[in-house]
């Protein structure tokens, strides 16, 4: 939600930068921990129905809105049949190799997750590792105070998601497949620029009025 006299470009510009301090901060954990991603494991991004909120794409819908053709994206998501992230430039499937074809913009799921902190429902802070890297270091998985002594440290998905929910001040949102919200997040963005264009023109044509 756009807020009067609040520009789009300085709301994109702060959920940008949120996103942005997570990333360093879950892969300095990552990196701290021993336990980095694989350089070619694309086995998250082929995962089916990724799952965020709308808000964590706004500034990729802000970017698709000022480089692309809005109308090109929502058929294209509209005619992406598959359960997998439009986003996913697939090398290789079988072995679940591929990129992100907007990875400076990628949602905030994706950034977290490798390794990070979730809180279970007695509040205790607990470990969450992708099933790929629990394959990979099996060792680390069998010691239950190395376990312990990391979800202490782990950076918390909860606490960023609701830095990117009040900057956004959109509480009304709900999780929905990657794709789903990709289209919902560009036509907000679409439509709060319109707005913000057509009060800018109305400001404008008021002062050559007087």
């Amino acid at each position: 939600m756009i807020e009067k006299n609040e520009r789009i470009e300085d709301l994109i510009h702060e959920l940008k930068n949120i996103l942005d301090a997570a990333e360093s901060q879950f892969l300095s954990f990552q990196a701290e921990s021993g336990l980095p991603c694989p350089s070619t494991c694309g086995d998250c991004c082929y995962y089916p129905d990724i799952s965020c909120y709308p808000f964590e794409l706004y500034p990729l819908a802000y970017q698709i809105l000022k480089n692309e053709n809005v109308d090109d994206w929502i058929k294209r998501l509209d005619q992406h049949s598959s359960s997998t992230c439009v986003l996913l430039q697939q090398t290789n499937p079988e072995l679940k190799i591929g990129k992100c074809g907007a990875y400076a913009y990628r949602p905030f799921v994706c950034r977290a997750f490798g390794v990070s902190g979730l809180r279970d429902k007695f509040g205790q802070m607990k470990l969450s590792i992708c099933k790929k890297l629990k394959m990979l270091h099996q060792h680390f998985m069998a010691q239950d105070n190395a376990h312990e002594e990391l979800s202490k440290r782990a950076p918390e998905i909860r606490l960023y998601l609701e830095k990117m929910r009040a900057t956004s001040m959109d509480y009304s949102q709900e999780l929905m497949p990657l794709n789903s919200a990709l289209k919902v997040a560009i036509e907000k963005v679409a439509l709060w620029h319109h707005f913000q264009n057509l009060s800018v023109d109305r400001d404008n044509w008021n002062r050559d009025c007087l």
